[in-house]
């Protein structure tokens, strides 16, 4: 794919970006910055390629968390032992009018799977992923046909490698734990 710059081509490899010219005669890999504008066009370009129709992801099969009036939405892939999930939903208790989607992406320890489908299992899903995030309060070994596969699958699809993996509902992503102050700023932009 062409560049803003003459004889510079994009290549996707993946979820990784390269630069060449159009003969390959070298890669280059880096984040290419438009000088005059300061703009960081690998940056940019890879938000483009992580951005997802919203409404596609599967919400029905999310445990649902609605905080105020639940106007705004985000989806989150989330582990079970993820210390930046934890702290992320303590964020959300500073955060009004919310609804956190979450798809189970048990990637990080040998009991993340036993956890997350002992969670999706429970009668009250929402209630006991608070209490096991913000408390470590162990989930009831609840056994039923949940769909983790599919959220590992659909998470592997969309590029994401660890968790919390945030979508909001312009399709944007952000990787990582966010502070209240950047949540909300994203949040109403």
């Amino acid at each position: 794919r062409p560049t803003p710059f003459a004889e510079l081509y994009e290549i996707r490899l993946g979820t990784d970006l390269l630069y060449t010219n159009k003969d390959l005669d070298f890669v280059l890999q880096g984040a290419l910055v438009d000088v005059a504008t300061l703009t960081d066009l690998t940056a940019e370009r890879i938000e483009e390629l992580n951005r997802v129709d919203f409404t596609e992801l599967p919400l029905e099969h999310a445990i649902k968390q609605v905080k105020g009036d639940g106007s705004r939405e985000i989806v989150v892939f989330e582990d079970p032992n993820c210390i930046y999930c934890k702290r992320l939903h303590e964020t959300f208790a500073e955060i009004d009018d919310l609804t956190v989607y979450t798809l189970m992406f048990p990637i990080l320890a040998p009991d993340s799977r036993t956890i997350a489908e002992h969670v999706w299992c429970s009668e009250d899903a929402a209630q006991v992923w608070s209490d096991w995030m913000l408390e470590e309060k162990q989930p009831a070994e609840v056994n039923c046909e949940a769909p983790i596969d599919d959220f590992l699958k659909l998470g592997m699809s969309l590029g994401v490698q660890g968790t919390p993996a945030i979508y909001f509902q312009d399709g944007s992503r952000i990787n990582g734990w966010m502070p209240a102050d950047k949540l909300e700023a994203k949040l109403q932009s």
